[in-house]
């Protein structure tokens, strides 16, 4: 199957790896570390409904690890050390307003938050992790996710700081990212 007759949203471009993927919801059996499971019953949660590792863009263009884990009783996403298993953000799903992608295949997306900062990331399980945030957003607040697929767009990375980002297909297989401030 070529992937790029699929289409994600029915815009975006899929990969060819991602087409025929099997969806895990735990990728990294989070469910059978003592550790997350010791971090998760501190805030009430007994279930994982996605887990995967990712890189968050920083706020200097910097890619970092992370582990990003959703939740089902108290339906948030946290974003983790992957070693530590420190939270860098426990975010409830509820504050999610946009969710935005490009047009073209790659794996990058970007999470804005109600009065908050934006998360910049790129994981591997992007369609998986879209599609299980829209869920639970539409089941805690009746309302369907919005999901913005542009090849330009803007997202804010600090408070007052909105930053510019433009995707770029060089070729069927690379997609190029411009960030500018």
């Amino acid at each position: 199957m070529n992937g790029k007759n699929e289409k994600f949203l029915g815009v975006k471009t899929r990969r060819r790896s991602s087409v025929n993927k099997i969806w895990f919801g735990d990728h990294i059996y989070a469910m059978e570390d003592p550790k997350i499971l010791s971090i998760l019953s501190k805030h009430n949660e007994d279930r994982i409904e996605f887990t995967d590792y990712a890189w968050e863009i920083t706020s200097k263009n910097k890619p970092k690890n992370r582990l990003i884990l959703v939740s089902v009783n108290e339906k948030y996403m946290y974003v983790t050390e992957p070693t530590s298993y420190r939270i860098r953000e426990r975010i409830p799903i509820s504050r999610f307003e946009t969710i935005k992608i490009s047009q073209l295949a790659d794996n990058f997306f970007v999470i804005s938050i109600e009065n908050g900062c934006d998360i910049f990331l790129q994981c591997s399980g992007k369609t998986e992790l879209i599609s299980r945030l829209g869920q639970l957003y539409e089941a805690q607040t009746m309302e369907k996710l919005t999901v913005l697929c542009t090849n330009r767009f803007t997202f804010r990375h600090e408070k007052k700081k909105i930053r510019k980002v433009l995707f770029e297909e060089t070729n069927e297989d690379h997609v190029l990212i411009h960030i500018f401030d």
